[in-house]
């Protein structure tokens, strides 16, 4: 997935573990594809949007609070797939 989803984390309790997680969330019922020269296009109707897919824990979910305020959270493993039953840390969209 690009951009890769970046975050800073701050105001957590060091010695305590946490867990991290993204959402993806459909902004609506179509598909997209990137193209370098023109940005993303819409590409077709989509499938239907099946929210139980749409969380993605972050590999090194749990860790401690020091971890993840040095570190943050880089989501570089994410991968957007258009199956209904996705595997191998894909997320559906």
């Amino acid at each position: 997935m690009f951009p890769v989803p970046e975050f800073c984390l701050s105001g957590l309790d060091p010695g305590q573990y946490y867990g991290c997680a993204i959402e993806v969330i459909a902004a609506d019922s179509y598909r997209y594809r990137h193209k370098s020269s023109e940005g993303w296009l819409c590409s077709g109707k989509g499938m239907p949007v099946n929210q139980s897919h749409s969380k993605y824990l972050h590999p090194n979910s749990a860790s401690l609070g020091q971890y993840w305020i040095r570190e943050g959270a880089i989501f570089d493993k994410l991968k957007l797939s258009n199956h209904i039953l996705p595997t191998g840390g894909n997320v559906s969209d």
